[in-house]
């Protein structure tokens, strides 16, 4: 089953849906994040939807302006189980939750012209030969003096080669034509799929220049119609011409080391990158991750996978990389509640409370102390050994970076959650900012 996240911007009436397989849902303004709302006041790193098969749950994550939900602006780090039902206001976008069967979002995918039309391949398989005239295959008239060199076989043969030369280009054009027609008749949507489609089951079209020309009329990279090299390929995409130190030019051998390397470089880096993230979590008790590959070269051989959907890949890989922003900002998020919870535990409040037995001071004999020499004594114990940082890092830390990472969903096997709220509870709620 998959997610679907339904978006309504009440400014414009416009509404659009997103459809989710992965959790969690990362959302902000932030290029990485899976739903991208480009809103001045949403955050970079803003919430997030976190689902299992059977509960979903909407966490923001400390952004700057807040979210609300059913008109309650909620805390930050604490996930509130959301329904069908339930209102989530993202800065100013509307969104709205429910589940969607994966035959309801193939046929979304064709209704959008994600496949080619019967009509399209049946016109591209019939061209209409009525339209070469006969005056397209009608041959040069030859004088009686010629008529001993027309006997020769290779006249004959050269005169047969132009009257097919005269079919063919009229053929060539008609072609062109009906194709050019059909695929001015599709939706726009449809264009952008179809004209690379076609050149990628039809390699003849990559090497005719109309062809790129009826691409390039509907907003369509060339690159990607028609046959390109290795150097043409990374020009386009470095954006600069590729020449050697003399200015000689670059052979696609040459092109493809440096790609090679590069990759290599990117992936050995970015395995190093996911080992520490895990490390960390290991080392802080909290949990383990989906797994981290074995080498870098186990990642290459993941994102050049041409078995899998490219895009597929593509989005992997980008749910890395917001993972490991999301780390960042969790630890920091995390290590602040951590340090709070430590303030409030040598509090003056909680040591006048805690002078008559009980918390840390169990494990001191300082009965009939005085509060300042319990204080400093306390603090003393804390400053030793690590016992400071067991106390930072412990439970609202973890329970911090949990909610923040989506981590938490997975360990809740313990206990069901409760049901989703119509509201959220009074005392987990704020009173509502509007965003203006």
């Amino acid at each position: 089953m998959e997610l679907r996240v339904a978006i309504h911007d009440p400014r414009t009436g416009v509404d659009e849906e997103a459809f989710f397989r992965i959790s969690p849902i990362r959302i902000g303004r932030n290029a990485l994040n899976d739903l991208l709302l480009d809103e001045p006041s949403v955050s970079q790193w803003h919430a997030q939807l976190a689902f299992d098969e059977h509960h979903v749950w909407f966490t923001d994550v400390g952004s700057s302006n807040g979210s609300v939900v059913d008109m309650q602006r909620v805390a930050a780090h604490h996930a509130v189980a959301v329904h069908a039902e339930t209102r989530v206001e993202v800065g100013p976008v509307v969104l709205r939750v429910s589940r969607a069967a994966d035959g309801e979002r193939r046929s979304r995918r064709v209704a959008m012209g994600g496949a080619m039309p019967d009509d399209l391949r049946t016109a591209i398989s019939m061209i209409d030969v009525t339209r070469i005239s006969g005056d397209d295959l009608a041959t040069e008239g030859v004088g009686n003096d010629a008529q001993t060199a027309l006997a020769s076989s290779a006249m004959s043969q050269l005169q047969y080669l132009r009257t097919l030369l005269a079919a063919v280009e009229p053929a060539r054009r008609a072609y062109l034509e009906v194709l050019a027609d059909q695929i001015e008749s599709l939706p726009s949507a449809s264009r952008q799929k179809i004209i690379p489609q076609l050149a990628r089951e039809l390699p003849e079209l990559s090497r005719l220049p109309e062809y790129v020309e009826i691409a390039a009329r509907h907003g369509v990279d060339g690159m990607s119609v028609k046959e390109v090299t290795a150097r043409e390929w990374l020009e386009k995409l470095a954006g600069v011409p590729l020449t050697g130190p003399h200015g000689e030019d670059v052979d696609d051998a040459r092109v493809l080391a440096r790609v090679a390397a590069l990759l290599q470089t990117f992936a050995q880096s970015l395995f190093e990158l996911m080992r520490a993230k895990e490390h960390v979590a290991r080392e802080l008790g909290l949990g383990s991750g989906d797994g981290v590959p074995q080498s870098g070269q186990e990642i290459l051989a993941y994102l050049c996978d041409f078995r899998v959907d490219g895009e597929e890949r593509v989005g992997a890989l980008t749910r890395v990389f917001a993972d490991l922003a999301m780390h960042q900002i969790a630890m920091v998020s995390a290590t602040r509640e951590g340090v709070r919870s430590l303030i409030e535990e040598i509090s003056p409040q909680a040591v006048g409370a805690r002078a008559k037995g009980g918390g840390l001071l169990d494990l001191l004999p300082l009965r009939g102390a005085s509060l300042w020499d319990l204080y400093t004594r306390v603090h003393a114990d804390l400053a030793e050994g690590d016992r400071f940082a067991r106390h930072v890092f412990g439970a609202r830390f973890s329970r911090a970076y949990l909610a923040i990472t989506g981590r938490r969903a997975q360990q809740r096997d313990a206990a069901p959650p409760p049901p989703p709220p119509t509201t959220v509870p009074e005392q987990q709620s704020i009173p509502v900012t509007r965003i203006r």
